[in-house]
């Protein structure tokens, strides 16, 4: 009985824990539509209109991306009253995958930024690109070994919504140690040229609009970085597999499009 007992409550906790990771999920799905919303009018008048070109499809993938793997994968997931499990490692592995193309994705447009104000330095640029393989290399041996070590079990009851995960690893901490390294880098990146900016003058609303929004951005991601390692490293391991997915949902949208449309076009980088 004591042991009968004992899963009951280990069970209960689980539920419990498992409708405020969905909460989370529902609320970040939420926000990132409205955002979206809220920042489509600039993307039709900047993007939209612009010449087809890399810099636009780099933005519009980024951009559309997180339907797929953030919203519709993410809500199957968390929602779904009969997947299996079965079902449930296709769906995560995807979302992982997924995942880090999207990171990658956007880490390229904020380390194009990067270059481009160091005025496409050959210098700087073969050193990001060297970072920018290293750090991708690093999330993609990381996330693999992250989804190996899932493991999925039947519902613990006919009631049961989502996946019922029983077995993960912290391993994913090391995906955002990683980004913070990569953006501490650029951030020093970005802070140097501002610097010697400022002190010469001249064109400071173009200043405000590249600098200053873009240095808000590097840390913006930078202190999300050091949140997810704090929080994938406090919370039950089983939970880990929910949290990676929250800054993707929350970060790209607000800044990119009037940052990328001042920017692209001084630097001849067409949208």
């Amino acid at each position: 009985m004591t042991s009968i007992a004992a899963l009951i409550e280990a069970l209960t906790k689980y539920v419990a824990s498992a409708r405020v990771v969905t909460s989370f999920d529902v609320l970040g799905v939420t926000i990132f539509v409205y955002d979206y919303f809220l920042t489509l009018g600039m993307e039709v008048e900047f993007v939209w209109s612009s010449k087809w070109g890399f810099m636009k499809v780099l933005y519009l993938l980024q951009r559309y991306l997180p339907f797929l793997d953030s919203v519709c994968l993410c809500l199957m997931h968390q929602l779904s009253a009969d997947i299996d499990t079965r079902v449930c490692l296709i769906v995560e592995s995807a979302r992982g995958w997924l995942m880090i193309i999207g990171f990658a994705l956007s880490e390229l447009i904020l380390t194009l930024r990067a270059w481009a104000v160091w005025e496409r330095s050959m210098r700087v640029g073969i050193f990001l690109s060297v970072l920018f393989t290293l750090t991708l290399a690093a999330e993609l041996a990381v996330t693999r070994l992250f989804l190996h070590g899932l493991r999925f079990s039947e519902k613990p009851y006919p009631e049961f919504v989502g996946c019922f995960i029983t077995g993960a690893n912290h391993l994913v901490s090391f995906n955002w140690i990683v980004l913070m390294i990569y953006e501490a880098v650029t951030l020093v990146l970005m802070i140097i040229p501002a610097i010697a900016a400022y002190r010469n003058g001249g064109n400071i609303p173009f200043y405000h609009v590249i600098y200053r929004d873009g240095l808000m951005v590097y840390v913006y991601l930078f202190t999300f970085s050091i949140i997810n390692v704090v929080v994938v490293n406090t919370l039950p391991v089983r939970h880990t597999n929910n949290l990676r997915y929250r800054r993707r949902l929350k970060w790209f949208h607000r800044k990119s499009i009037s940052i990328c449309s001042h920017q692209w076009n001084v630097y001849s980088i067409q949208c």
